[in-house]
């Protein structure tokens, strides 16, 4: 078990990952496929154990830090993010 989070395995084949932002401290509740999870933990990339995810929910899975905290910490403009998620967005269609 990683140690910066806490799951709950449901009985409908999901899991919740609940985690705390390291910088706001804010929680955030997450719920994915169960054997991706599994996958994850077993040392699968998140974004091949999570392809559909938001990218702002695997950061906060990978490093702890939500998706608001990790752009004023690293100053992201989100124009400039978000253009770059639409030619992202286009590439996979």
């Amino acid at each position: 078990m990683r140690d910066d989070h806490a799951a709950a395995c449901h009985g409908d084949g999901t899991t919740a990952i609940f985690t705390a932002c390291r910088t706001c401290r804010e929680e955030f509740t997450t719920v994915v496929p169960t054997g991706s999870y599994l996958r994850w933990l077993g040392g699968v990339l998140v974004q091949t154990a999570f392809p559909t995810m938001p990218k702002g929910e695997r950061e906060l899975l990978i490093s702890g830090t939500c998706d608001k905290c990790f752009k004023t910490l690293f100053e992201v403009d989100v124009e400039e993010e978000d253009d770059a998620d639409r030619a992202d967005d286009g590439a996979q269609q």
